[in-house]
């Protein structure tokens, strides 16, 4: 028996592989990363976990569940522009031409009144160009208001009845809107309702004026539970065509994973890192297990999952610290699979070893979320800025999170950000990728915020003005820069995890 991650052998099934930690559960993988490789023996240490559950490829895989997707769209007056509407409609009609052909469809529109132009119908039957037909000649187009609540309440009553005539389907809600709402308590009202929690929700903040609070009104507390920001309407495009894309990876419904504590384990902070940050406050409230609701699980994704917990003292060698159980449902048939999470204990006196930097950072970012304090913010804005920079992706969302860091530096913190920049630190990012000058330019522009926080680092923040400034005049290369200069830079952002 193989790692189906890394392919080395495998003691038994229900063991973690010990080269790179996964744990085979039957279509699935679950790695455990410990911030440290090894704990000292004779300790009860706090140990930190990265949990990261992924669906295996299969040759021989089930047809996919049956999926509704519903679709709640803003077209009030505010949308009445050349780079939003039309791309909306472009956007639905890509959109549905992606989905499974045996999908169905909902799509509701809103302003000052409520329409359903297309109503829970198979994606083989209305197809992308007639649904942005039934779209486009719909009364609520450009409406004098944004009465979000009302669209929402309309598209969870379309959700139910489908509920009721079939069980097992995956049904996703999707929302975008453009602006502040003129139902904010109604959006309060409904996000109270948890009659359709069942319902996956995702919502879009389309510019710079969405209503952040009433969306999130409307996701807390629900499954996917999610918010993006998207600045552009080319973006918004994208993330509406990928809503088709991801409808044809479902692999399995209905997916709890359940950890389960061994003896001795004292359970601290449970938290969620994607998709979307939330913390799972007492979570092992009833006990010495925590169930985490992953709902419809797609292949090519990783679910992660932050878990803190006191080792109890022990001696040196691997410690089974829970039992992971893996609940879902595929093809219609309820599957259950099981593993161990181990760490390992050292007897070596003289131990040193390194914090795994993947864990060290995923923690700097989810600190904000249990700590107020301003150096966990300060840590935080840093490891996403400093994450995102790396990648190369989504610009907008970068700019907000130099200009918290500028009001860290400052001493002015948070408080002058405009509302689209707090909602920007708050929201996952849409996945804009970046050409290398903006890439190259977001790397030294993160340094430059980061050295600003230190006292000791003068003459660093003047190398790496001078590269940006090179940079920004289209020299990437640097090549009209002094070497020693070059070389200091190229220190920074290695030092700064920036490369």
């Amino acid at each position: 028996m193989t790692c189906r991650s890394c392919h080395r052998p495998l003691s038994d099934s229900r063991t973690p592989c010990s080269a790179c930690g996964a744990s085979p559960l039957d279509r699935f993988l679950l790695r455990c990363i410990p911030e440290w490789p090894a704990y000292r023996a004779g300790t009860d240490p706090l140990v930190r976990c990265l949990l990261k559950l992924a669906a295996l490829p299969a040759k021989d895989a089930p047809p996919p569940p049956e999926v509704h997707i519903l679709l709640v769209l803003d077209v009030s007056g505010s949308m009445n522009a050349p780079d939003r509407y039309p791309l909306v409609l472009q956007a639905t009609r890509e959109l549905v031409d992606r989905l499974p052909a045996t999908a169905r469809l909902t799509t509701v529109l809103f302003s000052d009144r409520v329409d359903v132009p297309v109503r829970c119908l198979p994606v083989m039957e209305v197809g992308g160009e007639q649904a942005a037909r039934a779209v486009n000649a719909s009364p609520a187009k450009f409406g004098g208001a944004t009465l979000l609540a009302a669209g929402f309440r309309e598209a969870l009553a379309e959700a139910e009845r489908f509920r009721k005539r079939c069980p097992g389907a995956i049904q996703r809600l999707y929302v975008m809107t453009d602006g502040h709402v003129h139902d904010p308590e109604q959006c309060r009202e409904v996000g109270r309702d948890g009659a359709a929690l069942e319902v996956e929700v995702r919502a879009f903040g389309f510019g710079e004026d969405f209503d952040f609070h009433a969306l999130s009104d409307l996701t807390r507390g629900r499954k996917g539970g999610t918010i993006r920001r998207i600045a552009t309407g080319d973006a918004l495009q994208r993330e509406l065509v990928h809503i088709g894309e991801t409808a044809d990876r479902i692999v399995a419904s209905e997916a709890r994973l359940t950890l389960t504590l061994a003896a001795g384990v004292i359970p601290g902070e449970l938290l969620r890192y994607r998709p979307g940050r939330e913390r799972y406050a007492d979570a092992f409230k009833s006990g010495r297990a925590a169930t985490l609701e992953v709902g419809a699980v797609e292949a090519d994704r990783f679910y992660q999952y932050m878990i803190e917990f006191r080792l109890p003292r022990g001696p040196a060698g691997a410690f089974s610290w829970a039992t992971a159980r893996l609940d879902y449902v595929e093809a219609g048939k309820a599957c259950t699979a099981e593993v161990r999470l181990l760490v390992e204990r050292s007897g070596d006196a003289t131990l040193v070893v390194s914090a795994d930097p993947e864990v060290a950072e995923v923690a700097q970012i989810l600190e904000p979320l249990r700590n107020l304090a301003a150096t966990a913010s300060a840590a935080a804005l840093i490891a996403r800025a400093t994450r995102q920079a790396r990648a190369g992706v989504d610009s907008s969302t970068q700019q907000s999170l130099l200009r918290a860091l500028d009001g860290v530096a400052s001493g002015r913190g948070l408080a002058e950000l405009s509302d689209a920049d707090r909602a920007a630190l708050e929201t996952e990012t849409c996945s804009e990728v970046l050409d290398l000058r903006q890439a190259r330019l977001g790397r030294l522009r993160v340094a430059l915020r980061i050295l600003a926080l230190r006292t000791d680092a003068p003459a660093l923040v003047e190398a790496v003005q001078r590269a940006l400034d090179a940079s920004e005049a289209g020299d990437l290369e640097l090549a009209h820069v002094p070497e020693a200069v070059r070389a200091t830079v190229d220190a920074v952002l290695r030092e700064l995890g920036l490369e």
